[in-house]
């Protein structure tokens, strides 16, 4: 309905106005812009006679209900005054400004039409009254909640994408660090420049303070002082930075490494760096020594990476302990020798000496592993944690398949998932028009008996029959759907982890004890020698990737230019005799392969040697499991090679 046809006599209206204090709104009419509407002069020459105390108005984002005090107060008064009789009015910019989540919506959709406590809506160029279909409004909150919920998605794609090209996305950084104020110009070049730069005057003063700390005559207090006369203000609230702000600056691995997003923590971020990692050790063991850690640090002291991932012979688990010692140097000249723990003692016990006092004291720095259990029958033994970590990167590199075995492999996997897939749909077709064929028989059956052509006892006789065979052909297309993907799921999982593991263990340690939560059970440590059981298909296909790998050591084959890979070459000069090849040890010939068989062949005779140890495997569910969710070694990652 339009402005002109309206009558506003007798109706009392209620103004509303809001604007959004999150970004995702800036292009929406500031409140003083929607106030021009609201009380002033409209195209017909009327004007909206709503006093001060009739009009509601609020900076809060209407994505979420029960967090706006403004419009709820709004429908407070709109059914209030309804009760005296009165006819109501809501007069705002659009209606995206009433509501964008769908429990709101229905609230004043319910008010307009089911309660008839609101006659109308009066937004710009439209009105939307209770004498029209509830559709018309409906239609109209959808929209706004489409808007929005796609919104939100590409914001969080755009996140997840400086993510991924090595930047923090948040939109506050920490200090001495701002967003390059050209990132959305025509000039910025992404992957070339920097998107977060450094705030210069801040990141120069921080630095300073930095190296300060380093010297260790210097505690956070010192630190907080110093920062003050040197003029280093926060420059949103232009006040001194406090004491908890200067820990949070020495602990906060962004200034030295990456930062954690979506509970991830991504250690290769591509911003300037203030310190380094050992600045930041150094740092950690100064701010231990001089007693100045606050209490979040000393809540998260004990939660160290290899908690409840290993278990002892005996069974019981083993927990990660960190081992902090200071050797006294006053005692040590005295011809005496004392060492105690810096994490309950900041003084020697004999001499009484603080440690802050001791010149150049040796400092005793190492983790280790030891058993829970106080009736161990192994005499709770204890590991270094260096030695089990060196233990785990041989076992996990002495299964590492190489990538052209691993991308041949693939390749004749598909083949076979492929031929496979046909025919067990084939095999499927047929069961699902035979499971029909039964089920038809059944309505005929029924129909027959409704007729009461047939007797009870043979309805109940062929019926029973009827539905045994339903059954039957039921657990049969479960059976034929399961075995489509599940063998050829697992092999891509097993190629991923072998070709990716070691090289993940060694290269990101952040990653570590995801890796070690895909096995389905604790790792045991038996004589300081840990235990993993992996699956027998995964030595199996290293064993065939070791004779790939002795075929890459025969003498250099021919150039073939028409060849994409060496081992496509190797197979054409195979099948020409160009070369003969020295037998390796445990070789494939003795496994059932002819010496001339090119690669193709040996190929199918993997994966399907592969598939059949596949299939015979049992109790490793949970561990394929973990594969398919992990971001790590997961068909996802796979897929985005």
């Amino acid at each position: 309905m339009h402005l002109y046809h309206f009558d506003f006599n007798g109706l009392t209206l209620f103004g509303y106005a809001r604007k959004s204090t999150t970004q995702d709104e800036r292009q929406v009419a500031s409140i003083p812009s929607q106030e021009k509407y609201i009380f002033g002069e409209q195209h017909n020459g009327t004007k909206f006679d709503i006093p001060t105390d009739r009009y509601f108005k609020e900076q809060c984002s209407a994505k979420k209900k029960d967090k706006r005090t403004a419009f709820y107060d709004l429908l407070a008064a709109i059914r209030q005054a309804a009760k005296e009789g009165k006819r109501c009015g809501i007069v705002s910019w659009d209606t995206s400004r009433l509501s964008r989540n769908p429990s709101d919506s229905a609230e004043i959709i319910e008010m307009v039409y089911q309660e008839q406590v609101l006659e109308c809506i009066f937004t710009f160029g439209r009105i939307f009254t209770n004498l029209e279909s509830p559709e018309t409004l409906s239609n109209e909150f959808a929209r706004h909640h489409a808007y929005i919920h796609k919104l939100g998605k590409d914001v969080k794609r755009g996140l997840n994408d400086k993510v991924e090209r090595g930047w923090y996305p948040a939109a506050l950084l920490p200090a001495g660090y701002k967003h390059n104020p050209f990132l959305h110009s025509r000039e910025f070049r992404f992957g070339t420049d920097d998107e977060i730069i450094i705030d210069q005057p801040i990141f120069t003063k921080l630095a300073k303070l930095d190296q300060a700390m380093l010297t260790g005559n210097y505690s956070i207090e010192d630190i907080r002082r110093l920062a003050a006369e040197k003029g280093l203000t926060n420059p949103r609230t232009g006040k001194p930075y406090t004491t908890k702000f200067f820990c949070d600056f020495f602990r906060n691995p962004f200034y030295h490494e990456g930062f954690t997003w979506n509970d991830q923590y991504y250690a290769d971020a591509k911003h300037q760096k203030l310190r380094t990692g050992k600045e930041y050790d150094r740092i950690q063991l100064l701010l231990i020594m001089k007693g100045r850690q606050t209490n979040k640090a000393k809540e998260n002291r004990y939660n160290h990476l290899y908690n409840a991932i290993f278990a002892c012979a005996c069974g019981a688990g083993m927990t990660t302990d960190h081992k902090q010692q200071v050797i006294c140097t006053v005692c040590q000249k005295k011809g005496r020798k004392c060492k105690f723990s810096i994490k309950t003692s900041q003084v020697c016990p004999k001499c009484k000496t603080p440690v802050s006092k001791m010149k150049n004291p040796s400092v005793i720095d190492k983790k280790y592993l030891r058993c829970n259990s106080k009736k161990c029958t192994y005499g709770r033994p204890s590991v270094n944690v260096e030695d089990i970590e060196t233990q785990i990167e041989q076992a996990l590199q002495s299964l590492e398949i190489k990538h052209g075995f691993a991308a041949l492999m693939r390749k004749h996997l598909q083949t076979q998932h492929l031929w496979e897939s046909n025919a067990h749909k084939s095999i499927l077709k047929s069961k699902r028009d035979r499971l029909a064929t039964l089920e038809g028989e059944v309505s005929e059956l029924v129909g027959l008996k409704i007729a009461k052509e047939v007797s009870e006892q043979h309805y109940a006789e062929h019926k029973a029959r009827l539905e045994t065979a339903i059954n039957n052909q039921k657990k049969e297309i479960v059976i034929v759907e399961e075995k489509i993907s599940d063998w050829h799921e697992r092999m891509l999982l097993l190629l991923n982890f072998g070709e990716h593991a070691a090289r993940t263990w060694k290269n990101s340690s952040e990653f570590r004890r995801s890796l070690l939560l895909l096995f389905d059970t604790r790792i045991r440590i038996t004589e300081k020698k840990i235990h993993i059981d992996f699956p027998e298909t995964l030595f199996m296909i290293k064993g065939f990737d070791e004779d790939f790998e002795a075929r890459q050591e025969w003498p250099e084959p021919k150039k073939n230019p028409y060849s994409t890979t060496p081992f496509e070459a190797l197979g054409q000069n195979l099948s020409n005799g160009s070369i003969t090849r020295p037998e390796p040890k445990n070789s494939l010939k003795n496994k059932g392969f002819e010496a001339n068989s090119d690669l193709s062949y040996l190929g199918r005779r993997v994966v399907q040697e592969a598939r059949t140890s596949i299939l015979s495997e049992s109790g490793n569910d949970l561990f394929y499991e973990n594969l398919r969710n992990s971001t790590l070694f997961g068909l996802e990652s796979f897929l985005a090679e």
